[in-house]
């Protein structure tokens, strides 16, 4: 009940008259402050191994104080497609291992805690000292790659130090010059994502990793400007700040002076920066806190060659509390009861526009954000949240508030955002053609009356999130079947039309492609794919007149596996496999027709592109990692699904004999 209200779309809730907000001036009273240093490091590593010392960049000579809290972010600890498609690896104990031992020749340090989600990898470590303070250690991961594998993504933890909340969030952002909106939506999605505790309610969040933003200079002006050290010009041009400053991005964040050259991209082993990629400062430490809580004492890169990026560190001290929780609850009573007076004579009132979100056009794993604002008209301070429904959810599955909750002081606003996004959880529920949306946000005020805000919208239905015996009822182009659906009978499509079209393409163009399914490929141009797909559009040529990228084709291939309501192959047949209770001929009769058909089409197509292996670099056991993931997971069923990606080369192997 004490945290702050910061969130990522409005500023922290100004200072103001509800208790809350005059216990904290009271603080003093009840409250004993201490500093703590901390130091955020991040570095892309390359999937290169570990150096032989680490020493230059956990080591700061200008902090007089030794940190009592390192967090340590890396990113592509291991970029491969058995640990992009699993997020597992076994290369993250090298590293805690030789960070641990570093650490150890500056002091009594430990590992707290080690998350990883495939190459994206945080640690904490922390003095002795400090074992007894910190508690309530807990950790999240948030893959956001093109299929949702752990490519691209964020891993959070959180822990408390006496009784001041801290929050670390390291991320690997989609990368190019042109993927500013991409990175954007990364961030959206990682700080809104449901399933972390709420990173904005802490007294101290942290945000490091590879944010992959760039320079918006020509590759000429960037090198000119490193070599006459203008890095003040340069950064008038970075990606991040101006996303920063307009609020497209990480609002409300804050990041300390810029006075090296950009981290990334550089020879490895060498000082000297690729020619053919300008320039960048990917590598970044953000935080968001109270002004006179944090004091940025380092903010620095450092010099170490094994990989392409150089690792960057910023040391922090902030001020941590202990609370004496008696005196706080007796004051606390005290506050209310003298507002309790005010507030039974001035009801709250506030004014929310719009109070209707209608959306013509809502189109699959495409976010709609709608900034509502909430101002505080009426005469006294007043506390404001979402209500549950029913089902204890504030809202449908396809559609997400944040913030929840706040307090606004009198002719105080808050913005609040409403994204809408169906996904391969949602999508399921919405029919054939446009289907429409409806939802009610019940906006509640503390001792007042309740708001409501409609969401109304067209879903374009989609083939990604369907499933396949009903992908096959239609002949026809899914998003134009408005009629009825076809009458029940034995006619059915043999595979979904939707499959064949990206199966011929990449047949006919892809077979000898090197690195095929392995390399990213253009979300808006896989987002075009899926729009020909469900619409009947040819695929021929994009929206600039260019043929569709074969890498992209690949990975909507795997997207649409992947999105599929039900596994190709159900978990029960894959673990009756495994343990050689039944045959791969008995495996393939027990699958349903249209199961067993889109079962033997894909490996069919997956010996085409073994054949030309020497080429595209597609040995068995890559392609039946790639595909094994896609025809047994599914994302209901996550519980289930196994975790070895070995495994799942095992079980397809033998059907590609």
């Amino acid at each position: 009940e004490d945290t702050m209200q910061q969130q990522a779309t409005a500023p922290a809730a100004g200072s103001g008259t509800t208790w809350e907000n005059l216990l904290r001036k009271r603080e003093g009273e009840f409250t004993h402050f201490g500093y703590l240093v901390v130091f955020c490091g991040t570095w892309n590593v390359n999937s290169q191994k570990p150096p032989d010392t680490l020493g230059p960049w956990l080591m700061s000579k200008e902090v007089a104080r030794q940190p009592d809290i390192y967090c340590i972010g890396l990113q592509e600890v291991d970029t491969s497609v058995t640990a992009v498609m699993s997020g597992q690896t076994s290369k993250s104990p090298l590293w805690v291992d030789l960070i641990l031992s570093e650490l150890r020749r500056l002091g009594d340090y430990y590992l707290v805690e080690s998350k990883h989600l495939a190459g994206i990898m945080l640690c904490v470590f922390a003095t002795r000292e400090c074992e007894s303070k910190l508690t309530n250690m807990s950790s999240k991961s948030v893959p956001v790659g093109i299929l949702g594998m752990g490519n691209k993504g964020g891993v959070c933890t959180r822990f408390d130090f006496l009784d001041s909340s801290f929050c670390v969030v390291n991320t690997h952002l989609n990368a190019h010059v042109d993927n500013v909106p991409r990175r954007n939506q990364d961030y959206a999605d990682i700080a809104s994502n449901q399933g972390l505790f709420g990173i904005f309610d802490h007294d101290f969040l942290f945000w490091i990793g590879d944010l992959n933003y760039r320079l918006d200079l020509p590759d000429p002006d960037i090198r000119y400007k490193i070599t006459t050290k203008n890095f003040k010009e340069l950064l008038e041009h970075d990606q991040l700040k101006k996303q920063i400053e307009t609020g497209q991005a990480f609002d409300g964040f804050r990041e300390g002076a810029i006075r090296f050259e950009p981290t990334y991209k550089y020879k490895k082993g060498t000082s000297e920066y690729v020619e053919d990629r300008p320039p960048a400062y990917c590598d970044r430490v953000l935080y968001r806190c109270q002004d006179q809580d944090v004091s940025q004492l380092v903010y620095q890169r450092n010099e170490l060659l094994s990989s392409d990026h150089r690792p960057v560190s910023s040391v922090f001290q902030v001020k941590v509390k202990t609370i004496n929780h008696e005196k706080r609850n007796n004051i606390r009573q005290e506050l209310i009861k003298q507002l309790d007076t005010l507030e039974n004579q001035q009801l709250p009132d506030v004014l929310v526009k719009p109070l209707f979100i209608k959306l013509p056009q809502v189109f699959y794993l495409k976010p709609y954000i709608t900034k509502v604002t909430i101002t505080n008209t009426g005469p006294v301070p007043v506390n404001w949240v979402f209500r549950p429904k029913d089902n204890r959810r504030i809202s449908k599955p396809w559609a997400a508030v944040l913030p929840t909750k706040g307090s606004l002081d009198v002719n105080q606003s808050a913005t609040i955002s409403v994204t809408v996004k169906v996904d391969n959880v949602t999508a399921p529920e919405f029919e054939i053609g446009v289907t429409k949306m409806a939802d009610d946000l019940i906006l509640h005020l503390e001792g007042g009356k309740d708001t409501f805000i409609s969401i109304s919208g067209n879903y374009m239905v989609s083939c990604f999130g369907s499933s396949l015996e009903y992908l096959t009822r239609f002949p026809h182009p899914l998003r134009f079947s408005l009629a009825a659906l076809p009458e029940t009978s034995d006619e059915r499509l043999l595979i979904p039309k939707e499959l064949w079209r990206m199966v011929d393409f990449l047949f006919h163009r892809a077979v000898q492609e090197p690195n095929i399914f392995t390399k990213d490929g253009s979300n808006s141009e896989m987002e075009e794919i899926r729009e020909c797909l469900d619409t009947g559009s040819t695929f021929l040529v994009n929206k600039h007149g260019q043929s569709f990228d074969v890498h992209t084709m690949a990975g909507s291939l795997i997207s649409f596996l992947v999105s599929l309501r039900d596994p190709i192959v159900p978990i029960t047949l894959y673990k009756l496999f495994m343990e050689s209770r039944i045959t791969t001929t008995q495996l393939v009769t027990a699958l349903s027709p249209v199961h067993r058909n889109t079962f033997l089409y894909l490996v069919s197509f997956m010996r085409e592109f073994m054949f030309h292996s020497a080429k595209n670099k597609l040995d068995e056991t890559k392609i039946s990692t790639l595909f094994g993931l896609a025809l047994v997971r599914h994302d209901g069923m996550a519980q289930d699904c196994p975790s070895d990606s070995s495994d799942l080369a095992r079980f397809l192997l033998p059907f590609l004999k």
